[in-house]
């Protein structure tokens, strides 16, 4: 082992071991090994688990009034699991990296959806609607008249609801085959 008191000694003996050698081109290794002791005084990751979410998510809201920063929800959310990361002792830090960027952009964007999802709601419930027709041929100016719109279902024979389906999320857990099918219709192929 290599210490303090006998590294020149080391290196000589080596340097001696190397010159021994009978070809003129004896090469020299010295290995050095470095053992450092491990501080105990670094900061170990957690993991994030529903209870540490939990608890990062008391003291974020904390965090935010004192240092007044301005999160949307899904970077909220983010938040609370990168400090759930963090050891209790340590500081709460709001990342400032490409996903909580991302995170606002698609915040934003959900924001202008609902928004114009209101907007669509707000129209729809309105019993007149403005509407472009032409008078004469399909040349002429279009002209903007606003119609009852139960007067216009009725005229057109539509139900006095809203033909929009609602929403779905798509169906999930659809099961393959237990057993491969003859394919009878391209079998000649």
């Amino acid at each position: 082992m290599l210490t303090l008191d006998n590294y020149s000694d080391t290196v000589l003996q080596v340097w001696e071991n190397a010159k021994k050698v009978r070809n003129a081109q004896a090469t020299f290794t010295l290995l050095l090994f470095i053992y450092i002791e491990r501080s105990t005084d670094t900061l170990a990751i957690r993991r994030a688990t529903q209870q540490n979410i939990a608890s990062s998510s008391i003291r974020l809201p904390e965090f935010i009034r004192e240092d007044d920063v301005d999160l949307e929800p899904l970077q909220l959310q983010y938040a609370s699991v990168v400090a759930a990361r963090l050891p209790i002792s340590a500081p709460i830090e709001i990342p400032s990296n490409a996903t909580m960027q991302q995170l606002r952009h698609v915040d934003r964007m959900a924001e202008n959806h609902a928004d114009e999802r209101r907007r669509d709601i707000n129209i729809e419930s309105e019993p007149y609607r403005m509407v472009r027709i032409r008078i004469g041929s399909v040349t002429s100016a279009p002209v903007e008249c606003y119609i009852s719109v139960e007067d216009m279902r009725r005229s057109l024979g539509l139900p006095q609801c809203d033909l929009t389906p609602a929403f779905r999320a798509p169906m999930h857990g659809l099961s393959e085959p237990l057993l491969n099918t003859e394919d009878v219709d391209h079998i000649e192929e």
